[in-house]
């Protein structure tokens, strides 16, 4: 039976078996199904956010696709001699450097932190968690302040896969190798106290109601309390016996919606 193109969002595609996945309760849910979501995230902020010069758009956020994660980690070996260009490349497409303050939404799957002869295929893995990442650049410094935030629905599951591709995410950041840059082994990946998940599969739905939330926060990225403040959102926004279901429901109905409009 052919697995029929439902929707094309801003190139998030979405077919029968993807949508499956969401209407299926125990189903994990896979890369497409978190890159419409996260994709859907970002064009709601740019649509209704407001920025300081009366303009539409919330553009110091960006979420990332988990596919290009999975480049990033697998396909970009800083013994290649393209590797700057690569780097480079992505740091100009994810606009690292024109706003003082950026947050940066990364989907993290336990595959990550696989070496790159141990990757098998795209869309691998068991689990699923939220790195944030926040730039901060301050014009009396030469280079920008980070802070890395994970939220595990399994805590300490995606500790090592968060480390290694916050390690990786520096290098897109400086555009440099690992050789190049002072303490990147030693960065602080701040492990938040987050709602935990009761099963073996909604890793995925956790990810994305993480994400939704702390896309709502407002605060001063360089607080002390962002920490504190960020853990507070995610926790009365996701949990819960219904919430994963609700979600799920709520990406389904978006879905059905959308491809309807196409």
């Amino acid at each position: 039976m052919a697995n029929k193109l439902l929707l094309n969002y801003y190139d998030a595609v979405i077919y029968e078996s993807d949508l499956s996945l969401l209407e299926y309760p125990t189903a994990w849910l896979n890369d497409a199904t978190i890159n419409f979501r996260l994709t859907r995230l970002q064009h709601n902020n740019n649509q209704h956010g407001d920025r300081s010069d009366g303009s539409v758009g919330k553009q110091s956020d960006l979420f990332l696709d988990p596919s290009v994660i999975s480049y990033l980690m697998h396909q970009c070996d800083e013994e290649d001699e393209d590797f700057v260009d690569e780097v480079s490349n992505m740091h100009q497409a994810w606009d690292l450097s024109s706003t003082s303050h950026k947050r940066v939404f990364v989907p993290i799957n336990d595959q990550f932190n696989a070496s790159r002869t141990a990757f098998a295929k795209p869309g691998g893995g068991s689990h699923w968690s939220l790195l944030l990442w926040t730039i901060t650049r301050n014009t009396s410094l030469s280079m920008p302040s980070c802070s890395f935030y994970h939220f595990d629905s399994s805590s300490g599951y995606n500790k090592t896969a968060a480390l290694a591709v916050s390690q990786k995410l520096l290098k897109v950041l400086h555009c440099r190798s690992k050789s190049d840059l002072t303490n990147i082994d030693s960065i602080n990946v701040n492990e938040c106290k987050t709602p935990q998940q009761n099963n073996a599969y909604d890793c995925g739905v956790y990810l994305l109601g993480f994400a939704e939330a702390l896309s709502s926060v407002k605060d001063d990225l360089t607080s002390e309390s962002c920490k504190e403040k960020y853990e507070e959102t995610v926790s009365s926004y996701a949990g819960g016996d219904e919430f994963a279901v609700k979600l799920r429901q709520q990406i389904c109905d978006d879905i059905r919606t959308l491809s309807t409009c196409n």
